[in-house]
């Protein structure tokens, strides 16, 4: 079962680059992120502030899912925004970020069923 082991580490490497990859860009750029920020998160502070902490909070469940530190939580909060991404996306329409989108989030849900925990700090 070694190539099952290897897999899912795999994975959970590929899923993890793509929040450390958007979590870096966030904090990098938060001025180009905050335009994307939905008017009615505007009373929860500023929307460069908002970009900053969707970046940091990317960073930390990639960071959760690569060390696979609470690997359920993490799928858990993974697919809460990538969520509330997709539903985002789906109002301007169908497009390809859309369709991407939506692989992305069923990945991240099947994290959460999933029972396998190799290379994980621990085995919740």
């Amino acid at each position: 079962m070694r190539g099952d082991n290897i897999r899912h580490l795999l994975t959970r490497i590929a899923i993890s680059f793509v929040f450390f990859t958007f979590g870096v860009w966030e904090i990098l750029e938060p001025h180009y992120w905050s335009t994307l920020i939905p008017l009615h998160f505007s009373a929860y502070g500023g929307p460069t502030t908002l970009a900053l902490l969707h970046g940091v909070l990317l960073l930390v469940v990639g960071a959760m899912i690569l060390a696979g530190f609470y690997l359920r939580i993490a799928a858990i909060l993974a697919t809460l925004i990538m969520i509330s991404i997709t539903l985002d996306i789906s109002l301007v329409g169908l497009s390809s970020v859309l369709l991407r989108c939506i692989g992305l989030t069923i990945f991240t849900l099947s994290m959460v069923f999933d029972e396998t925990r190799y290379y994980c700090l621990n085995k919740k």
